[in-house]
């Protein structure tokens, strides 16, 4: 399982996923995030945060 931290590196909006173009979008000043966080395009200077994850018992775990 892959965890993101929805921060947008910038200036820390909330990014959204865009279904319709396959990838997570910043609403403040144009960043987009692949998939897996990576930077697309836009003024982020990094990929989004990647977030620690375990499988317990049938639970997923996610350290914010």
């Amino acid at each position: 399982y892959t965890a993101l931290d929805g921060t947008c590196s910038h200036l820390g909006c909330v990014v959204h996923w865009q279904e319709s173009e396959n990838h997570f979008a910043c609403p403040c000043h144009s960043g987009y995030f692949q998939r897996d966080g990576e930077v697309l395009d836009g003024p982020p200077p990094q990929p989004l945060r990647l977030l620690a994850t375990k499988l317990e018992e049938g639970v997923l775990w996610v350290e914010v």
